[in-house]
């Protein structure tokens, strides 16, 4: 059951006047960086990710960390859009043209656009990357920033399809084989899509260490520990009753990054219910200075289908104040039967 907090150096104001709407993408597989995520995502076969609903926008920000080696070309990393169907509800999209650089483009109707091309550094480096879009003027801006330095400022055609970005792809939404190319690599981690600025975020992965003040489920933190699931009793925790609850202790933030301002914070997880199970639905729950906060149901039906579900508290839930690092520290994370 991973957890995710969300955090930047400096406050961002959200241009609306509105909460920020900020999706974290959880990201499981393999090491990749020990302070901030345990995790990173190999880009071998496509994955999407449905984002809040991103309608009538001016502005459109996404996050990610970029690694990789024995670079080439002709591979889609990610892909933004309103719909599953490749091209025909595609947005946006980074093409990496070269093993040393990657094309910005945009789906006009009918084909793919070029806006600009950035470098990269080759291989084995991790880069960060931010990526800025806005809409309000007649030409749409994109901004591209590297490691927090501007590396592309321009401005390039129209898109109605910027009114509704729903989905995030990554990898090659229309076919998978391209996303192997010959021996490389491919990696992303912190992989975040906000309507404020992006640049300096960090997601920062923290993992059971202990188990917490409930433990209902059989099994313990050792068996939820993990970013990557299997699907056997060795991989969850299991209860065959409503009314259960298991929560856990979690890794501290590390020291480097206790100055950070916490924009919110995501717990995410495998979830099951089983068609014989008396169990209607399922919850997550953070527990902080001693009192439970439940998210939402999830709509978990009876089908014995195994599904990843999240949900983020932008803030504390008992005071609507953003989250401290001490409110993080000390706070447990866990799921409810109904």
């Amino acid at each position: 059951m991973p957890y995710v907090a969300v955090a930047t150096e400096a406050s961002h104001v959200d241009a609306s006047g509105g909460a920020a709407n900020i999706r974290v993408v959880d990201t499981p597989a393999g090491s990749f960086d020990s302070i901030t995520v345990r995790s990173a995502f190999d880009i071998d076969t496509t994955s999407h990710h449905i984002l809040p609903a991103f309608t009538a926008l001016t502005d459109l920000y996404v996050h990610w960390n970029f690694w990789q080696t024995n670079p080439e070309g002709n591979r889609i990393i990610l892909t933004l859009g309103n719909g599953p169907d490749g091209d025909a509800n595609a947005c946006i999209r980074i093409n990496q043209t070269s093993g040393t650089e990657f094309t910005l483009q945009y789906h006009d109707g009918t084909t793919w656009q070029n806006v600009g091309v950035v470098s990269s550094v080759g291989s084995g480096v991790v880069e960060t990357y931010d990526l800025h879009v806005n809409i309000t003027g007649t030409d749409i801006q994109y901004r591209i920033f590297k490691n927090g330095g501007s590396v592309l400022n321009t401005t390039s055609g129209t898109s109605t399809r910027f009114t509704d970005i729903s989905q995030l792809w990554l990898g090659d939404s229309s076919s998978a084989s391209t996303n192997n190319v010959g021996t490389q690599i491919t990696r992303l981690s912190e992989i975040i899509v906000a309507d404020e600025p992006t640049v300096g975020w960090k997601v920062v992965s923290n993992f059971p260490i202990a188990d917490g003040t409930y433990s209902d489920f059989t099994g313990n933190y050792l068996n939820v520990d993990e970013f990557d699931y299997n699907a056997d009793v060795n991989d969850s925790i299991q209860t065959t009753e409503a009314n259960r609850r298991s929560s856990f202790q979690l890794s501290d933030i590390h020291s480097s990054l206790t100055s950070y301002e916490v924009k919110g914070v995501t717990i995410s997880g495998h979830v099951q219910n089983n068609t014989a199970s008396t169990i209607t639905d399922q919850h997550f729950f953070i527990r902080v200075g001693g009192i439970d906060y439940n998210a939402p149901d999830m709509g978990i039906v009876k089908d014995g289908q195994v599904y990843r579900k999240s949900h983020t508290f932008y803030n504390h839930p008992g005071t609507n104040a953003p989250f401290t690092i001490a409110d993080i520290q000390a706070m447990e994370a866990g799921i409810e039967t109904v």
